[in-house]
This record gives C-alpha cells, sequence and structure tokens, in this order.
C-alpha cells in the first residue's frame, strides 16, 4: 500500500523499460527548508508584496542546456510561485527538463544492458538524474505549502507525463475502511473528489467489474466502490514537461488533489 505524490513519465506501450532515481540521492526535507530560506537575486517586481506573504526560494543554475529562465518566488498563503521580473543573470528557475532527457530514455529502452549505460552514464547523469534532483529540490517546499508530508517521488519512462496522487494498491484492511467510508458518510467522500479542477484529473488503477462482496450495488458512489486503487491525476505530453511552468503545473494537478489525499489519509488512520 501507497499513499503518495508522484512525477511519472509513462512508457509507450510495451516498453516495459522504467528509469528510477536512487532513493539515497533525494535530499532529506529539513535541507530543502533550508536552501528555501536563502534569498533569490532579480529585479523586485512592479507591485511589491508583503514580506509576510512571500518566500523566496534558492534555485541552483542547470546550466545553458535547460531552457529559458523565470524567477520564482513562493506566497507563504497559497505556495503559487510568485513571478517578478529579473535578468537572465539573477538565480532563477529554469525549465527543468528537456528533449535529451526523453532521447536518453528511449535509447536507454533500446540498449538496457550495463556496458552501454555505463558509456553514456555522463548523459544519463546530465539529462536525467541532475535534472531531476533539481525537480525534486525545487518542489518539494511547494509541496509543503500544501501538506507537510507530502513528498516528490519521480519515476521515469519515455512517452507521455504524468503527476500523480492518491492510495495506491492498498491492502485489505485499508481498501475495507475506504468503501466502508464512502459507504457511512458519502457526502464527506464527494466533497473530496468535487470542484471543476478535480474533474479535470482522471483516476488511475485497476477496479472490479461487478460491486465487491458485502456493499449495496445500487449505492450512488458504487463506481468508486468497484475500485482497487484511489489515485488521481494529470497527464502532459513532452513539450509540457520541459517548458519553464511545468513545476507549477505539477503543484497545481497536486493542490487540486489534496482534499482527495487528505480524506484518504484520515481514512486510513495515518496523519495528515
Amino acid at each position: 500500500m501507497g499513499l503518495e505524490l508522484r512525477l511519472i513519465l509513462t512508457g509507450e506501450p510495451g516498453s516495459g523499460r522504467r528509469a528510477e532515481l536512487p532513493a539515497n540521492r533525494v535530499e532529506p526535507l529539513e535541507h530543502l527548508h533550508e536552501r528555501a530560506r536563502r534569498p533569490i537575486l532579480g529585479k523586485r517586481p512592479a507591485r511589491r508584496p508583503d514580506r509576510a506573504e512571500v518566500r523566496s526560494v534558492a534555485l541552483r543554475d542547470a546550466g545553458p542546456n535547460h531552457g529559458p529562465t523565470i524567477p520564482l518566488h513562493l506566497s507563504r498563503r497559497s505556495g503559487r510561485p510568485i513571478y517578478p521580473g529579473g535578468s537572465e543573470e539573477a538565480s532563477v528557475a529554469r525549465a527543468h527538463f528537456g528533449p535529451e532527457l526523453f532521447r536518453f530514455l528511449r535509447d536507454l529502452a533500446k540498449h538496457n544492458d550495463r556496458e552501454w549505460f555505463a558509456k553514456h552514464k555522463a548523459r544519463y547523469e546530465e539529462h536525467v538524474r541532475d535534472p531531476m534532483l533539481r525537480f525534486i529540490e525545487d518542489l518539494g517546499p511547494v509541496l509543503q505549502e500544501t501538506a507537510p508530508r507530502f513528498v516528490a517521488d519521480p519515476h521515469l519512462e519515455p512517452g507521455d507525463v504524468m503527476s500523480g496522487a492518491g492510495l495506491w494498491q492498498p491492502d485489505r484492511d485499508a481498501l475495507a475502511k475506504v468503501r466502508d467510508a464512502i459507504v457511512a458518510k458519502p457526502a464527506r467522500f464527494e466533497r473530496a473528489i468535487s470542484g471543476k479542477a478535480m474533474a479535470k484529473l482522471a483516476w488511475h488503477g485497476e477496479a472490479l467489474k461487478r460491486p465487491p462482496p458485502g456493499y449495496p450495488p445500487e449505492h450512488p458512489l458504487v463506481e468508486h466502490l468497484k475500485r482497487k486503487d484511489f489515485a488521481v491525476g494529470a497527464t502532459w505530453d513532452e513539450r509540457r514537461a520541459c517548458a519553464p511552468d511545468f513545476l507549477e503545473r505539477c503543484a497545481e494537478s497536486y493542490r487540486t488533489a489534496a482534499p482527495l489525499m487528505e480524506w484518504l489519509t484520515r481514512t486510513v488512520g495515518l496523519p495528515w
């Protein structure tokens, strides 16, 4: 079972290849908070927000091959970036990913052996590992604004791009708790999945063909009772993944899914 927030670059049909970042390369969240306290350089915005409402996030320079640059400040209230004007010489956020990331992963799918990888390790580090580590570092403070227990957990495959959140492959007891809660207090679950933004997210995972034994087949939320996974997500193409605002797009999908995440977390008895 896993309660997760993920960024996934989903594979082409039948590829079966996945490149994952080693867990020991992800920096602890307290390090992210320490970096978040450092100032960001650049021109002040025309309309300067109240200092109490803005937290600057220091971002590493990703080098010349990571696309156009944009400044990034995070609102303390909403967690959303605030983009003041700034020069190219300022410390600014860049597009985290470039087309070379997808080229490498497609090549890896064709040559998935140690010898080939050793020869192309520099490509992997420059275009896959380092951008993903930077994405984790930059997304961490944004997720903390939504919920302190949210963490970035990227998984990569060539093809389309997806961000997801939810309860994935729960054990029997956890799944029963979720289904029982839907039946006992359906209005609470409906509030967690309501809204125009939520309607734009797609549900993912497996589902039963028939209502689970012991649950009313005529229940108005029976299609949710059939679910074996409770996860939602947004999808983009590779061009969007290489855009400077991709981090904010991911963050917005996580904010949208936060009420469902809170409901699931509390329902299975975990702290929110």
